[in-house]
């Protein structure tokens, strides 16, 4: 485990550094927060209902057999 961050130089361009240097005082670390936040992506609703699902059972013997589980209802608890 290191004590020490990164350096500037391994996580920003000389660009980055110039372009940071030109901005107005106070504007980089609302960008960073802003930049840091996860982005929210807005996929238009649809029917969520599973396409089909593959009930997998091992037998002892080692034999894997595959079905298709004809209603979810068996796998809500």
């Amino acid at each position: 485990m290191s004590s020490r961050g990164v350096r500037v130089a391994d996580v920003l361009t000389r660009e980055d550094v110039n372009e940071i240097a030109d901005t107005e005082a106070g504007v980089v670390p609302k960008a960073v927060e802003l930049a840091s936040r996860p982005k929210v992506v807005e996929e238009p609703r649809k029917a969520e209902r599973p396409v089909a699902i593959h009930v997998a059972s091992v037998g002892k013997d080692g034999k894997v057999s595959f079905e298709d589980a004809k209603d979810l209802n068996e796998f809500v608890r």
